[in-house]
């Protein structure tokens, strides 16, 4: 198996997200990396907690919550890092809801 990290990139820096609101980062392609379904978030939150979801898409456009999918942290403060299983698609993107003003969220996505 190769073990070359293939994504390891900021997805959100120094972002304000305020009470009740949900940002989306932007749609990540994944059509052409060499996945082998590792992924893992690492996030920085002050301020407020964030609810950290994820969407998928196999055509770009329509980004979709798949059934039956947990969030990948129900209420993120501090630092904190996790690994989660996304289903096979052809782009991811990540959804993240404040409670309580968060007045700095960084994350950092790395995929093998």
């Amino acid at each position: 198996m190769d073990n070359t990290i293939r994504i390891n990139s900021a997805i959100f820096r120094d972002a304000v997200i305020l009470d009740g609101v949900t940002v989306y980062s932007d749609g990540i392609n994944l059509d052409s990396y060499k996945c082998n379904g590792y992924f893992s978030i690492q996030t920085n939150t002050v301020g407020g907690t964030a609810k950290i979801q994820y969407e998928v898409s196999n055509n770009g456009v329509d980004w979709l919550t798949p059934d039956g999918v947990d969030d990948i942290l129900s209420a993120a403060t501090g630092k904190q890092i996790t690994s989660f299983a996304p289903m096979v698609a052809r782009g991811i993107r990540f959804k993240i809801t404040a409670s309580g003003d968060i007045t700095e969220f960084t994350a950092h996505l790395a995929i093998q």
